[in-house]
Formats: C-alpha cells, structure tokens, sequence
C-alpha cells in the first residue's frame, strides 16, 4: 500500500498563531500547523493604508495569484476610508510538503 503525502498546513482554528481564546489551540497543539493529506493552497494578505495613514489588513484570501486574492477582495465591497491605490498583498503560505 502506497502511504499518502502529508502537507504542512496553517491550523484552521488558531489561523496559525498556535494561541485561541485565552490559551494553547486544541486543534494543533499550539504548533500553529496541523498535517493534512491535501495540499494547501496559497493565502495572501491583502492590506491598503487606510484614512488615518495606517496600514491595515483587509482580508485573507486564497487564490491562485496576488492579482487575483486581490481583485477577490476589491470585488467583495466598498472599503469605504481605505485608499484602494496602495493596496498590497503578501504570500503567507509557502504550500510546502
């Protein structure tokens, strides 16, 4: 029997930080990844400066390109004081094995 590969993968419930609520995260031990059979897909953090000069994160997103977490998120709503022109948006995951 051929064994599955395992994919490293940012815990669903802790978001990867290993910490939820006021303590250690159940779901990975406070590792801050759990091991998955399926591939993860890449996440971005997408930010723009907002009103007051401040850079702030508006969503996480999955996608196959920055362009596209990107377009994803600008299609979602108005993000009414933020100045869409400066938005950016950074690779959390690596998608290793």
């Amino acid at each position: 029997m051929t064994a599955k590969a395992l994919y490293k993968a940012a815990c669903g419930r802790c978001g990867g930080s290993g910490r939820y609520d006021r303590g250690a995260c159940f779901g990975c031990q406070g590792s801050g990844f759990c091991m998955t059979s399926k591939k993860p897909g890449l996440r971005f953090e997408v930010s723009a400066i907002y009103s007051d000069g401040v850079r702030r994160i508006l969503q996480n997103k999955s996608a196959a390109s920055a362009e596209k977490a990107a377009q994803a998120v600008l299609a979602k709503g108005d993000w009414i004081g933020f100045d869409l022109s400066t938005i950016q948006t950074k690779q959390l995951n690596q998608g290793s094995k």
